[in-house]
């Protein structure tokens, strides 16, 4: 019998044909939704952005200027591993590219994507990360270089170490894809050649890093962790920015963590009725006195994008 791929939670697996959602998330709560994704032409990779899985969580990248053919060749090479990394930034390779490096110094700011190289040599290029404002000669072309811009994730270039490797780097989906995707608890759904299936939703919890916590925002962070003992997040209201579990609507939570509302992060709801909701942005927002940011989503934006009101899925804080 003929096999198909699919992956489920970013792994690949091998099923033959006929094969059901069933077969390949055995251990699914039977009241959590996973959301599908089924395999469709993207509308253009220029415009598309692009996600990057490492070992310290999820990053959504969108391409500048070449950025897009160059990430999308990404897609079918090895694993990149962590070569250096410091305070400014962090390079991950080598491998070989076509660049002619300017061989001078340019400015960068935090969260933009570099395609540089090591001693002026193409083929040991590298895809570097810039951590914050700072003047660097990496090895780019004229111009700084500069192929994409971090948007989500932000978190994650500053936990990068030795040893850490991007495992992967694919195209997000889009809302053009979404008439092709929708979230299910259909166990006998026929899975297709190329499908992606996204069982739960992981989220860092914020204040924690690998030798600091951050007991200033300690209240808020409880809050969430006591929300989600259960591990299933009730979609209580559906909007085109956020998702929001209403559950512990009507508790006191203190104003701890107020920053702009990015794709992916996810807070608390700290004045007015709704006090003590916990929301899941799926597209930027500014920030509001009214929210304070408890966490960030490492895996599965897709199904909090594509959750509506009355869905429960599965939902995991680290640490």
């Amino acid at each position: 019998m003929t096999a198909i791929s699919v992956r489920v939670d970013g792994q690949r697996i091998e099923v033959k044909e006929g094969a059901r959602l069933a077969d390949v998330v055995m251990e699914k709560d039977p009241r959590c939704c996973v959301a599908v994704i089924r395999p469709a032409t993207r509308e253009s990779a220029q415009t598309s952005s692009f996600r990057a899985f490492s070992t310290q969580g999820e990053i959504i990248i969108e391409p500048t200027g070449p950025g897009a053919e160059i990430f999308t060749g990404f897609a079918v090479q090895e694993p990149l591993r962590i070569h250096w990394h410091d305070r400014y930034a962090a390079a991950f390779g080598p491998f070989s590219s076509d660049i002619t490096p300017a061989r001078s110094p340019y400015l960068y700011e935090r969260g933009e994507v570099v395609l540089g190289c090591g001693g002026y040599d193409p083929r040991r290029s590298y895809l570097v990360f810039s951590k914050m404002h700072h003047s660097a000669d990496l090895g780019a072309a004229a111009g700084g270089g500069v192929i994409g811009k971090v948007v989500s994730g932000m978190g994650v270039l500053d936990r990068w170490m030795t040893g850490d490797e991007i495992t992967r780097i694919e195209q997000v989906i889009s809302w053009a894809d979404t008439s092709r995707s929708f979230t299910t608890l259909d166990g006998n759904l026929v899975l297709e050649d190329g499908m992606e299936i996204i069982t739960q939703v992981m989220i860092r919890a914020a204040g924690f890093a690998k030798d600091h916590i951050d007991t200033g925002i300690a209240v808020s962070v409880e809050h969430l962790m006591l929300a989600y003992e259960d591990g299933q997040f009730e979609v209580g209201r559906s909007a085109s920015t956020h998702i929001a579990d209403v559950r512990k609507s009507g508790t006191d939570v203190p104003g701890e963590n107020l920053l702009p509302r990015r794709e992916g992060l996810v807070t608390v709801r700290v004045q007015g009725r709704g006090r003590g909701s916990v929301f899941i942005y799926t597209t930027d927002t500014p920030a509001s006195a009214a929210h304070t940011v408890v966490g960030q989503v490492t895996h599965g934006i897709e199904l909090a994008r594509l959750a509506r009101e009355g869905d429960v899925f599965s939902l995991r804080i680290e640490p």
